[in-house]
């Protein structure tokens, strides 16, 4: 079994046969993974293991869209520079990245970590 937290996958010594073909269709279009606070409190630490790991786990979940705010703090950064924010309105805007969930759902109070990328 794979899960994204932990596995108890083992190499395989030899495959089974397939005696006919298989196929499995999915009722649903899309099949979705991950949301905005899961994707904030842990995933915004990953390293690449753990990517790889959650790559694997939605390939053979059959996963075909998944939420990838991954460089989102920048486009927002670039977006108030041309508004002629100055860097310290930016830096009090823009959270760090495990409160980002929050933030985008107007949940984020002025007093919460910034990013302080700049400062």
């Amino acid at each position: 079994m794979m899960a994204l937290q932990s596995s108890n996958l083992k190499p395989i010594r030899s495959l089974p046969q397939v005696n006919a073909p298989e196929r499995h269709v999915s009722q649903a279009e899309y099949r979705y993974a991950f949301n905005y606070c899961t994707f904030n409190y842990s995933m915004s630490f990953w390293r690449w293991k753990e990517w790889e790991t959650a790559l694997d786990w939605m390939a053979l979940n059959g996963v075909t869209t998944s939420l990838a705010m991954v460089g989102m703090e920048q486009v927002w950064y670039n977006t108030l520079q041309r508004l002629e924010c100055t860097q310290k309105e930016i830096d009090d805007f823009i959270p760090g990245p495990s409160y980002t969930a929050w933030w985008l759902m107007g949940n984020c109070p002025h007093f919460i970590m910034t990013a302080g990328k700049n400062t």
